[in-house]
């Protein structure tokens, strides 16, 4: 599933941060957590702190040549860091969330106009791109409303199409606006992503993660995502059976529908016969759009 939380908390954003090869999760994750991370992102998770803390999505940014990690770093964390052969950079500012004062990806970046012009050049020098000093939808902490991959950027719904238009610019890739978590504009504390696939949190709606998908450019070349489940539970006809199907489907509820579908077409049942007990995906897969 897509759709996961760290102990109930929809705001994963918070807790890990990925690039296309490495991703970083609390020393205390659980294996739901892991294997929704794994499964997506399609990286190793390295357990880590910052500081003993686990939200790491606020303390850590990173893209595909370095990370910048806060002052209260512990030396141990540091050379666990370095293991992934990223340039690292303990700052010293006192605008210690990195996450939610930058955003970047391997083309561009933007940080927050908080931060000093000598401090900017040394996280260009680290991370290998151009840092734009700015503010979106009005917000300092550019990097809690708006997340970026290589292929796209979702910002702030309020963000202004001038301002849209200057992320571009800074970011050098398309990107819409859009919500997470049931219409909040903090996108990024929703999400975690990197160009292979993302994670959201458990309140995100379908739209928002369609939002998402066309954002982030997994739908550019592609058609909609779709996935084989295997939907099982148990049918009411004079006695009780118990079924299992592989359905392709773009979500599970397109997935339990064309079951009831079936069913109902089949044995003349009607949805009240029909108990979908669980909803298993069996493989994601994207299927590609016919260009004639």
């Amino acid at each position: 599933m897509k759709k996961t939380s760290y102990y109930g908390n929809s705001w994963i954003g918070m807790f890990a941060c990925t690039n296309n090869e490495h991703t970083f999760v609390p020393v205390d994750s659980d294996q739901k957590f892991l294997d929704a991370l794994k499964g997506n992102l399609q990286t190793e998770c390295t357990k880590i702190s910052i500081a003993g803390s686990n939200i790491l999505g606020l303390y850590i940014v990173m893209n595909s040549t370095g990370l910048v990690v806060p002052n209260v770093v512990e030396e141990k964390e540091v050379e666990l860091l370095k293991k992934t052969g990223l340039n690292v950079y303990v700052s010293e500012d006192i605008h210690n969330a990195n996450g939610n004062n930058i955003v970047v990806n391997d083309k561009g970046g933007i940080i927050s106009q908080r931060i000093s012009r000598e401090e900017i050049k040394k996280i260009e020098d680290v991370m290998g791109v151009e840092m734009i000093p700015l503010s979106i939808a009005k917000y300092s902490t550019v990097g809690s409303v708006c997340i970026t991959t290589n292929k796209g950027f979702l910002a702030h719904y309020a963000c202004t199409d001038d301002g849209m238009k200057v992320i571009e610019s800074a970011l050098k890739v398309p990107g819409n606006k859009g919500t997470m978590n049931m219409g909040v504009g903090f996108v990024s504390l929703g999400v975690i992503a990197n160009e292979k696939s993302y994670v959201v949190g458990e309140l995100t709606t379908a739209f928002e993660m369609g939002r998402l998908e066309e954002s982030l450019g997994f739908l550019n070349d592609w058609g909609v995502e779709m996935a084989k489940y295997i939907v099982s539970g148990k049918i009411k006809l004079k006695e009780m059976r118990t079924f299992a199907k592989e359905i392709e489907a773009p979500s599970e509820n397109a997935a339990k529908n064309i079951v009831y579908g079936l069913f109902g077409s089949q044995n003349k049942l009607i949805r009240s016969k029909i108990i979908i007990e669980k909803v298993e995906v069996a493989k994601w897969m994207l299927i590609k759009k016919d260009k004639n």
